[in-house]
């Protein structure tokens, strides 16, 4: 999509839905290199704006049509009390491959009818990413679309919600947890995935360190395929925190696999066959990584590495 065309898909919008082009926001993914069919896509805006309904049927054909390699749609609604009343907290959002936000083929879109000034929304929002979209990685491939927008409109005729108010906290952890489940049925429906796979770094010196290790592993093809294959090949895991350039001493290191640990201290940790093998045959499946470096940590989610992933990705 070059500047152009967003800027008169745009300005379509505006026309046919009664607002000024600079009040609609334009998102699209798809073939690197190759634009948007133009004559489609102004049909398309036609089409859309003239079936724009408030019913439950409309948001399943929003959810849809978003999108690409997914398999199925991914959308929530949630109800919360602020200031006594009924408001509301809806999203949808697509993305199944090249995922590794920031900048990659996601695109996440939630509106509210809560009361709320922009800049704060906008600051709770970014805390939200942090630790949800920002926190998934599918493939490790990053492209210039990425997209999580959210719109409040004010509606319910509540009060202004404002920082450090019973409100605020209200609000603050039902748009993080919408955001955190909108992230998981994105690693969830990873192209190829039979397996969410949760990494976490503890003893980091800091928070930059401890994400580096993690995004290290939870991009590895190499770990991947192995969990993929159900193999306990610790040493894919202690290899990635090795060479991602983040300082670490291997005998402070240990790695569990769910509750079973597996190295320590510098060196493999005899393990029951078994129980190690019902840990890798799980669908959720969390690796526990301790530098022993510091007090940080952090938690990402990914998925495995199938040959369904290759197939999907030849052309």
């Amino acid at each position: 999509m070059g500047e152009s065309d967003a800027e008169e898909m745009a300005a379509a919008t505006g026309e046919e839905v009664g607002i000024q082009p600079d009040k609609v926001l334009v998102a699209s993914t798809g073939k690197i290199g190759l634009f948007l069919p133009m004559l489609e896509v102004r049909q398309g805006i036609r089409i859309a704006a003239a079936h724009l309904a408030s019913d439950l049927e409309t948001d399943a054909e929003v959810s849809r049509a978003i999108l690409t390699t997914d398999t199925h749609p991914k959308a929530l609604a949630r109800s919360l009390r602020i200031s006594g009343s009924e408001v509301r907290l809806g999203g949808i959002a697509k993305g199944a491959g090249m995922i590794a936000p920031q900048l990659a083929t996601m695109l996440s879109f939630l509106t509210t009818d809560v009361s709320i000034a922009p800049e704060l929304l906008q600051r709770l929002l970014r805390d939200a990413v942090d630790s949800s979209f920002n926190s998934i990685t599918i493939d490790g491939h990053t492209s210039t679309n990425d997209s999580v927008i959210i719109l409040a409109n004010g509606m319910s005729g509540t009060p202004e919600v404002r920082e450090g108010t019973d409100d605020y906290a209200v609000f603050r952890s039902v748009l993080g947890e919408a955001c955190r489940s909108l992230a998981d049925m994105i690693v969830r429906d990873g192209e190829g995935a039979s397996k969410r796979i949760g990494i976490t770094v503890k003893g980091a010196r800091s928070k930059a360190d401890a994400l580096a290790v993690a995004r290290s592993i939870a991009n590895s093809p190499l770990f991947k395929c192995a969990v993929h294959g159900e193999s306990a090949n610790w040493g894919r895991v202690i290899s990635a925190a090795g060479y991602v350039g983040v300082p670490v001493e291997e005998e402070e290191m240990s790695l569990s696999i769910g509750r079973c640990l597996v190295f320590a201290r510098g060196n493999p940790v005899p393990y029951s066959a078994d129980r190690i093998k019902e840990e890798m045959s799980k669908t959720d499946i969390n690796f526990i990584l301790n530098l022993g470096m510091g007090e940080e940590s952090i938690t990402i989610w990914t998925c495995d590495l199938s040959e369904e992933y290759v197939r999907i990705n030849l052309h």
